[in-house]
């Protein structure tokens, strides 16, 4: 199979990185820009030259059916690895189920990362990982991988490939599972190289009042109460009688629930659609609904969670983002479905309902990868409760509300005096500021919760979001202390 120059040059790069003793290099190609024809590559190449066989670890079966098909193209001998044995490729494009263990003789497995991490005890499976010549890994950002990725040994070469080198989990750092980033062609190099079409940008924006996180990420509660507005689903509607009538769309969403009242709503209006999600959906169900995707030119799918990764549908012509997300790896794997060529599409509409595009940036543009893992895995500097990085100091003759001389004063962060500081003490409470409460609590020693309080009590959780950000305190911390006035 005949490679781009790019895609020869990543295989290059992956050489003189084992070459200079690195064995875990970790690919960034863009969605569309050919990884799995990379890899297929690279195993092509092994297996002919030096025998033996190579793993591929993949988290979906969607994946891992692309992956054999690919190899089979380019005439390697494969096999997938599956809860059910070995599946094998017959002749009229179907899997069957060959044997119900690890069937030796093929020059390239491709595995299912849970099936592998459950029966690695078993001889036939642990010589996957302990015997290739070496080990791909698919959509290398996903942590699934990472309990596997732990017993591998250091000596065999690991080469993985990812649009997005971000875990979501930030229990795990991805740095540690790779010594070198090869960054291959940028999304608007393989626009200008006609490998991918331009997204045109459509932005519906959201009163972001109701988004809440936990873990960093809007809470998915929180999600479907801000987008509850019936407006939202009428401006969905007609955006797409306006700009995208009859074109092949797919629909992010968060909720399952709120994912059957869009379908509904949508067929109610005379619209092909249908809804997916990753948990409840069997394997026969994901199989149907993506044929009819791939089939049906006016196909609508609403999905949750399922078509971020491994969803090749190139004539998709637009892609709406119900929802709102913090993370850019989400970002930009959803968006990047619609980003492949097909006959006749020139470019993919994004229909922006979350914000996302103001929050996480363009889609095609540029990053700077090694300085956002180093950003995304930079431990958090612990703060003190009452830190605003004011200083105290002592001014003779000062007296608080009863008279009585206390001789202490905040200085502003310029370290100016507060304009009228003794105003203070005549000043209700209730109609403090933020900063303004927090001068009375150092002047009266009160304990820091009694600012808590005093802006639970007047604002709610939305008022302790916001002196959570003023601190620069964690994402959860509004949530846990609203958690504590409510006694649960």
């Amino acid at each position: 199979m005949e490679l781009y120059d790019y895609q020869n040059q990543i295989i290059q790069e992956i050489a003189e990185s084992y070459r200079q003793g690195k064995k875990r290099p970790l690919v960034v190609l863009p969605t569309g820009g050919g990884k799995t024809v990379i890899f297929c590559e690279l195993i092509s190449r092994s297996v002919a030259k030096m025998g033996g066989f190579v793993s591929v670890l993949v988290h979906r079966q969607e994946l891992a059916e692309q992956t054999v098909k690919t190899l089979s193209k380019m005439g390697v001998s494969s096999a997938m690895v599956t809860a059910k044995g070995t599946e094998e490729l017959s002749e009229s494009g179907e899997f069957i189920v060959s044997h119900k263990q690890v069937k030796r003789g093929f020059s390239a497995f491709v595995v299912m990362v849970e099936t592998l991490h459950s029966r690695r005890a078993r001889e036939t499976y642990k010589a996957l990982i302990e015997s290739p010549n070496f080990i791909i890994v698919d959509e290398f950002h996903f942590t699934n991988f990472v309990k596997v990725l732990n017993e591998i040994n250091e000596n065999t070469p690991v080469f993985g490939f990812t649009a997005t080198p971000l875990y979501s989990n930030k229990k795990h750092k991805i740095s540690k599972y790779h010594d070198r980033l090869i960054i291959g062609a940028t999304p608007g190099e393989l626009i200008a190289r006609g490998r991918l079409v331009a997204p045109v940008y459509y932005i519906h924006k959201i009163d972001e009042i109701n988004l809440k996180k936990r873990g960093g990420e809007f809470t998915d509660e929180s999600i479907v109460k801000t987008y509850t507005e019936e407006s939202i689903l009428e401006s969905v509607l007609a955006n797409y009688n306006e700009h995208q009538r009859g074109e092949k769309t797919l629909l992010f969403t968060s909720s399952i629930a709120y994912a059957e009242v869009v379908r509904n709503y949508l067929l109610e209006n005379g619209i092909n659609a249908r809804s997916i999600d990753s948990k409840s959906a069997t394997k026969e169900e994901r199989v149907e609904v993506f044929k009819w995707l791939r089939e049906e030119e006016d196909a609508f799918l609403v999905n949750v969670g399922i078509a971020t990764t491994g969803t090749d549908i190139p004539d998709l012509k637009s892609i709406i983002l119900l929802r709102a997300t913090t993370s850019l790896t989400l970002y930009i794997q959803m968006t990047g479905r619609g980003a492949r060529t097909s006959p006749g599409k020139d470019h993919f509409k994004v229909f922006d309902y979350g914000n996302n595009r103001e929050r996480l940036g363009f889609w095609e543009e540029a990053r700077d990868w090694d300085a956002l893992i180093k950003a995304a895995e930079k431990p958090k500097r612990k703060r003190k409760a009452d830190d605003l990085g004011l200083e105290v100091i002592t001014i003779p003759g000062l007296k608080d509300e009863s008279g009585k001389e206390t001789g202490v004063v905040i200085l502003q962060p310029d370290g100016s005096l507060p304009p009228d500081y003794q105003y203070l003490y005549t000043k209700p409470v209730g109609e403090m500021d933020f900063g303004e409460l927090q001068l009375f609590r150092k002047v009266k020693n009160y304990k820091p919760g009694w600012i808590y309080r005093q802006i639970w009590d007047k604002h709610g959780e939305r008022g302790l979001s916001e002196y959570a950000q003023l601190k620069n305190y964690s994402s959860g911390w509004a949530w846990q202390i609203s958690q504590r006035f409510l006694g649960r």
